[in-house]
């Protein structure tokens, strides 16, 4: 759960590694505000806009997510499919 989430005690996983392996990425998506603000405060975002990616910081798909209606929720993980293309 995000709750359980202690801000300041997050760790980065290997992420220069992987993006290593997985030279033909075009966007990093993230599920929800929280996973993308850790990543931020991390300075995992220097890492993906030096590999150049595009960086997708989308709504949660958490049943507990009720800030917006399915159909917003769709459209704004569509840009998901639109890297893609």
């Amino acid at each position: 759960m995000d709750s359980s989430i202690v801000r300041g005690t997050e760790v980065l996983n290997g992420f220069s590694a992987f993006l290593d392996e997985h030279s033909g990425l075009r966007a990093f998506a993230f599920n929800g505000q929280t996973a993308f603000k850790a990543f931020r405060r991390a300075d995992g975002l220097v890492l993906l806009k030096t590999e150049k990616l595009e960086v997708l910081p989308l709504p949660s798909t958490s049943g507990v997510n009720t800030h917006a209606t399915e159909e917003v929720l769709v459209e704004r993980w569509r840009a998901v499919l639109r890297c893609l293309k």
